[in-house]
């Protein structure tokens, strides 16, 4: 009866170790294979250099019927990869004549090539060997049968061997074949298989997944050999080879009947998440390959069994996480299920996406019982969202602090009551947004009737979860602490809301308002030009800013709910009206930029009856340059220098002189219209 626990060397004691011709060639040696043979031969070199044992899983074997022969089932790779590194390490040693006979035990059956030349490694001279060019010596030699080369196990073998000679470590003195031959470093469980048979099936169903190892094979190689100590390694591979592939298999290649890339993009996920969760890196580029075998190894190896429970649970999490609807509304990710899969299906590296879909693991670990559908769970998600959505620095180099901080949250049941208690500290996202979120929690508790309306805003496809300026122009004051939850006019801010919402639907960029709030904090009025705040320089895009939400709140005091053109008509006039009478009656004497161009924009659209548009014709930025020739501006000089406009996309380049079509369209009008725009418009105003 076999020892279910045996070395290479106890093995060939007991059997003839044959391969069948049925059997794969040797594919770990394969030219292509270079990342698999690379990532075995680490993991066989490093046991060597530390004289740590190392056990290589199971190997299956069919023992001939009154024969001590064992024909493999599975394990062919490792076995031929053994033997080559006895062979290399009895060359190095000159021990090859103490171990070529039991060495000879090992052959490939019908491969006259294979079995030639395994034959010849063990019956040759082999003295002073340069082992660092061992394939080109080997080649070199008057027995090698050119004809070889065409023989994939044959080529195989020599890349290995050249893998080896490559290997500094393996040619260090104290890596020795004693530890191989005598100390057995290596190991693996042999189980024979009793009942198969030796039919052509059996083969063929061993080997269906055709000639090439995949990099999800060598993976749980890998990982299996690097859990050997976990206790619970063997439920491991049970759920790799079944639950766990269940559970992927939606997010397969539809061309593929494998789930490896999906597997390993989730465990780039959790391996990502770990690394930088753990302590605050500040060079994000010089960040490990989380899929590199020496990474696996030192984050799931002996002593890091926490490491691999983590991993289990977030696997086995995967129907939880399947089942959770909540609209994230990041980017073309409108929901939870398209997060899920953009990290597990295209890789992504988006870091909104990875806290999203963590939180949800957070919270699911802090209570294990919790069903998708628990509204204290989509609470918990909502907050993730809103933080993680409008923070600017939410960059990996901060997750030493953000996950912690959603992990302190997520300890208690209900996370609105957890933003409630000011003793819990929360770091790593923006702090005014923290003050938001906490502000919301705090209006709950007093009012949790108004939840439906204000998730409803905060879903808002521009605002996704960011309302503070729209509290701050429904309440009319400057900082989110002036307004006090059990006064706040939540009717208003509803209201304020829905003003807003009807302006978007107008055009979701608020082009139709963009020339009505010229005189808003919206554009800023430099030495030069007049600039609307681009995306990016702000961290509210401009369609949150909040001179839109105090346009929505004039329009809700107007009163006129369902008519947009005659609020901003009345609101325009009443304008009009105040700049005149801050410059003597006159709008000539204006000479604020932006007050002029707001002039002309009112122009535009009134006197002249055109489109938003034909005013923004060139863009949202405005330069200006001294008047020449007929073009005269219409207001009285400023500062002795007569200004003309001038719209442009990207960059002003005032040395260019005056383009008449980027001038508005008053400037554009021959100089006797032009004179008689001002008196207009204050007759206009006055109607």
């Amino acid at each position: 009866m076999p020892h279910p626990y045996q070395s290479f060397k106890s093995l060939l004691e007991e059997y003839r170790i044959e391969i069948p011709i049925l059997q794969r060639d040797y594919a770990q040696g394969r030219s292509n294979e270079k990342s698999v043979r690379n990532s075995f031969v680490k993991h066989l070199t490093k046991a060597l250099v530390h004289n740590t044992p190392l056990h290589l899983d199971f190997v299956y074997g069919d023992l001939r019927e009154n024969s001590n022969v064992l024909i493999p089932l599975d394990g062919q790779q490792r076995l031929t990869t053994l033997w080559l590194l006895h062979w290399f390490l009895a060359v190095k040693e000159g021990r090859l004549d103490e171990v070529n006979s039991l060495l000879g035990k090992f052959c490939y059956e019908a491969r006259a090539a294979a079995m030639d030349f395994c034959e010849r490694l063990l019956t040759e001279n082999f003295e002073n060997v340069p082992l660092t060019d061992v394939k080109a010596f080997l080649i070199d030699q008057p027995w090698f049968d050119l004809d070889w080369m065409d023989n994939p196990t044959v080529e195989g073998m020599l890349t290995m061997l050249d893998a080896f000679g490559q290997t500094a470590d393996l040619l260090r003195p104290e890596v020795q074949l004693s530890q191989l031959w005598e100390e057995q470093l290596f190991t693996f469980s042999f189980t024979p298989i009793d009942n198969f048979g030796m039919s052509d099936d059996l083969y063929i169903r061993m080997n269906a997944r055709g000639e090439k190892l995949t990099d999800f094979e060598v993976f749980k190689s890998q990982f299996y050999i690097t859990t050997q100590q976990h206790p619970q390694l063997k439920t491991i591979k049970e759920r790799m080879e079944k639950e766990w592939v269940e559970y992927l298999w939606v997010y397969r290649d539809p061309k593929t009947y494998t789930t490896d890339e999906a597997f390993r993009h989730l465990l780039y996920f959790v391996n990502r998440v770990n690394y930088f969760s753990t302590s605050e890196r500040e060079d994000e580029k010089k960040v490990p390959d989380f899929l590199d075998a020496d990474y696996i190894g030192e984050t799931y190896g002996k002593g890091q069994e926490a490491n691999v429970d983590y991993l289990m649970f977030v696997l086995d999490a995967l129907p939880f996480l399947q089942s959770i609807e909540f609209p994230c509304l990041l980017s073309e990710s409108k929901s939870f299920q398209s997060v899920l899969k953009e990290v597990i299906v295209d890789k992504t590296n988006a870091v909104a996406h990875y806290i999203l879909l963590h939180a949800a693991l957070i919270y699911k670990r802090a209570h294990p019982d919790v069903e998708a559908t628990d509204p204290k769970l989509l609470y918990f998600l909502r907050i993730t969202r809103n933080l993680i959505v409008n923070t600017k620095d939410n960059s990996p180099r901060t997750w030493s602090r953000s996950i912690p901080s959603l992990e302190a949250i997520a300890q208690q049941d209900d996370p609105y009551a957890a933003l409630c208690d000011e003793s819990l500290t929360i770091t790593g996202f923006r702090a005014s947004q923290i003050i938001e979120e906490r502000f919301k929690a705090q209006l709950l508790a007093l009012h949790p009737e108004y939840k439906a309306d204000l998730h409803k805003m905060e879903d808002h496809p521009v605002l996704v979860g960011f309302l503070r300026n729209l509290l701050l122009a429904s309440a009319s004051v400057s900082d989110l602490p002036q307004i006090d939850v059990a006064t706040l006019d939540f009717a208003r801010t509803k209201r304020v809301f829905e003003a807003y919402c009807r302006i978007y639907e107008g055009h979701p960029e608020f082009e139709n308002v963009r020339g009505d709030l010229l005189l808003s904090d919206l554009y800023e009025e430099t030495e030069w030009r007049v600039n609307w705040h681009e995306e990016g320089k702000q961290q509210e895009r401009y369609t949150k800013h909040i001179s839109i939400f105090q346009l929505a709140a004039r329009w809700v005091d107007y009163g006129t709910d369902d008519n947009l053109e005659e609020f901003l008509i009345a609101d325009e006039k009443a304008n009009v009206l105040r700049l005149a009478a801050e410059n003597e009656g006159e709008l000539c004497r204006v000479k604020s930029a932006k007050e002029q161009l707001y002039l002309l924009y009112v122009i535009t659209r009134r006197l002249m009856r055109k489109g938003v548009k034909s005013f923004f014709a060139k863009g949202y930025r405005f330069g200006w340059l001294l008047e020449n020739g007929n073009k005269q501006t219409i207001f009285l000089e400023a500062d002795g220098k007569p200004l003309m406009y001038q719209s442009y996309l990207k960059y002003f380049q005032y040395n260019r002189g005056i383009f008449t079509e980027r001038s508005t369209p008053p400037e554009r009008e021959a100089a006797n219209k032009r004179r008689e725009f001002l008196p207009r418009l204050l007759d206009w105003a006055k109607g």
